[in-house]
């Protein structure tokens, strides 16, 4: 009888416990053995679990850290949004210890507005109407009708 062929298996993936016989040892149904695999399995099954739950905890994270980011980067941009639009990425947000660093936010925030500064909320309407002069009204409505009044 010829020996098994050991193929390689994927980066991550475990190979088949039927698949890859331990050398040197017969499988004559040792109690020992079949306990050791079984408890080998199990491990590996719950490492599997444990990768999958922090994958998806680290999904969340990522989702209310950017919320977070967006936030604090409404205050320079129409849309939070925009600011991982203009090419900012997450991870240049975060601070030593992994939480969203507010200084980082508001620096790149206005990087961002000002590479793009129709994303701004307070864009100077004078810049829409060639006109109208850059200081606006000096005077309130209420200070005009009391001028026509007298």
């Amino acid at each position: 009888m010829s020996e098994p062929v050991n193929e390689p298996t994927p980066e991550g993936e475990e190979p088949n416990e039927q698949e890859q016989p331990d050398e040197g040892v017969e499988d004559n149904d040792d109690p020992r053995l079949a306990k050791v695999r079984n408890e080998a399995k199990n491990l590996r099954s719950r490492l599997r679990d444990a990768e999958a739950e922090r994958d998806g905890l680290r999904a969340s994270l990522n989702t209310y850290n950017r919320i977070d980011a967006s936030q604090i980067a409404a205050e320079y941009l129409t849309d939070g949004e925009d600011l991982f639009r203009g090419g900012v990425e997450l991870a240049d947000l975060l601070g030593e210890d992994g939480t969203v660093d507010d200084d980082l936010v508001q620096e790149a925030a206005r990087r961002v507005a000002a590479e793009h500064p129709n994303w701004t909320p307070n864009r100077a309407i004078s810049a829409l109407r060639p006109g109208m002069p850059e200081s606006g009204p000096t005077k309130t409505w209420q200070q005009l009708l009391q001028s026509k009044k007298s």
